[in-house]
């Protein structure tokens, strides 16, 4: 596997996510996370090590057809 420094690099970001100016809001493509094979989305408190206050699983479609 490789390294967690380059399988976040910003390029990998910006593939995955997008800014909507009209709601002001990051937009985050679940189907580009699970190519790069990334479960989960978590949204902090405030910092990285602080409380997660949303979290958003994002294997759903992989677990629909699955029993």
């Amino acid at each position: 596997m490789k390294n967690l420094k380059e399988q976040l690099s910003p390029e990998w970001i910006l593939d995955c996510t997008m800014y909507d100016k009209k709601r002001n809001a990051l937009v985050i493509s679940p189907f580009y996370l699970q190519e790069k094979k990334i479960s989960n989305i978590i949204i902090t408190h405030n910092k990285f090590g602080s409380n997660e206050v949303f979290k958003v699983k994002t294997d759903f479609a992989d677990r629909r057809g699955k029993k």
